[in-house]
């Protein structure tokens, strides 16, 4: 029978405590890493804080800079009517190439009184800021640029030349006119308006507006089947509130709120005038009514 020396006992017995070791070593590894993982499951890392600019440029609800162009036809009713305009508003000097007129057989037209005229106008161009109030309801601040189409309201005349002081035409008449109308310059409305969605297919908007702008007689010469402009008095300073109902329809193609470009829009006004610095009796409809229909295209 062989007897193990001492040493060989040492060895044998240091080589099973290592792999027992080994095995302990192993079990605990199993274990720690099972415990990391429940850990990380239940408690996930948290992100980092994003900066303010981040949150800024990543947020709906940041105040956006936006510009919409568009054609719009609108048309309203401001002014019912003026009544006890001016003589010296009423006069036309004689056409410069009537020399053959007789001073004498010139004078005011005789009518003193018009119907006030429509507004008819484009929008055409709307710049301002825009932020998401909540989920999909807008909240929008501009500036509108609307366009005077120049439409004329009632016409009032006189004959100076064949029948002198009557309004009666033929051949060979040379006639003097005047005419209300509007500021011929674009008109800037300021609007605030409250949009939010009602289906997939159809917007509502809310809107308030204020502007201002010139009632003007546009006095001139009706020679050759044709208004020629002399000169436009200003009779009347007008300051014009309004409140909107708008229904925006959006395309198939186009209904990503956050995505939107067109917009086929009808809106409904009801406008309130307040009239200063008149030169004569100038009656605001008030209420008066404004609508408009348009395809607009935002621009960014």
């Amino acid at each position: 029978m062989k007897t193990e020396s001492l040493t060989e006992r040492i060895m044998d017995y240091s080589g099973r405590l290592a792999k027992k070791g080994l095995r302990l070593a192993a079990a605990g590894a199993i274990v720690l890493g099972s415990y990391a993982a429940q850990v990380s499951a239940a408690e996930p890392p948290k992100p980092e804080e994003p900066s303010l600019i981040d949150r800024y440029n990543n947020s709906d609800s940041r105040i956006r800079l936006f510009v919409e162009g568009g054609l719009e036809p609108r048309m309203s009713n401001p002014i019912r009517e003026i009544k006890n305009i001016p003589e010296d508003i009423r006069f036309v000097r004689i056409h410069p190439d009537d020399d053959y007129a007789d001073p004498n057989d010139n004078g005011p037209i005789q009518d003193s009184y018009m119907r006030g005229p429509p507004l008819i106008e484009f929008r055409a161009l709307k710049i301002g800021l825009e932020t998401e109030l909540i989920d999909k309801v807008y909240l929008d601040l501009y500036g509108e640029l609307d366009l005077n189409i120049m439409s004329r309201g009632e016409i009032n005349e006189r004959n100076y030349t064949n029948h002198p002081g009557t309004d009666k035409r033929g051949y060979g008449a040379a006639l003097t006119y005047n005419a209300p109308n509007f500021t011929p310059i674009p008109i800037i409305e300021e609007r605030v308006d409250l949009r939010f969605p009602l289906n997939d297919t159809w917007r509502m908007g809310l809107g308030f507006g204020y502007r201002e702008y010139d009632l003007v007689i546009e006095k001139g010469w009706d020679r050759n089947d044709d208004y020629e402009v002399d000169e436009r008095v200003k009779i009347a300073d007008i300051e014009e509130t309004a409140y909107y109902l708008s229904m925006m329809y959006v395309p198939d193609f186009d209904r990503d709120e956050d995505k939107k470009r067109v917009s086929l829009d009808f809106t409904l006004g009801i406008i309130d005038v307040n009239t200063e610095n008149e030169k004569a009796n100038v009656v605001p409809s008030n209420p008066g009514v404004s609508f408009s229909v348009g395809l607009n295209y935002r621009l960014f």
